[in-house]
C-alpha cells in the first residue's frame, strides 16, 4: 500500500495497530494536531512572559499584550 511505504518508520509502528483506515487518520489526525496547539500555546505564553514595552509607546505595548492575553483566554477554552 501505498500509504505505508510513504510514513515514517516510526509513525507507520502507530499506525499498523488500527483496524481501518479512518481510525488509524482520526489518531494521526488528533495527535499530530494537538502538537501542534500545544506547540502554539507554548510560544504565545513565552511571549507574554517575555514583552516589553522597550520603545514602543504605551499603546502599542497595551496593545501587543492585550492580543497576548485575548489568545491566551481564548486557548485555555481549548485546553
Amino acid at each position: 500500500m501505498a500509504l505505508w511505504n510513504a510514513m515514517e518508520t516510526q509513525i507507520l509502528s502507530i499506525a499498523q495497530n488500527f483496524p481501518t483506515v479512518k481510525e488509524m487518520w482520526d489518531h494521526l489526525s488528533s495527535s499530530f494536531s494537538a502538537k501542534e496547539s500545544l506547540s502554539h500555546a507554548y510560544s504565545v505564553v513565552q511571549a507574554y512572559s517575555r514583552a516589553e514595552q522597550g520603545d514602543s509607546s504605551f499603546t502599542d505595548y497595551f496593545t501587543q499584550f492585550s492580543k497576548l492575553q485575548d489568545e491566551l483566554r481564548t486557548m485555555s477554552t481549548h485546553y
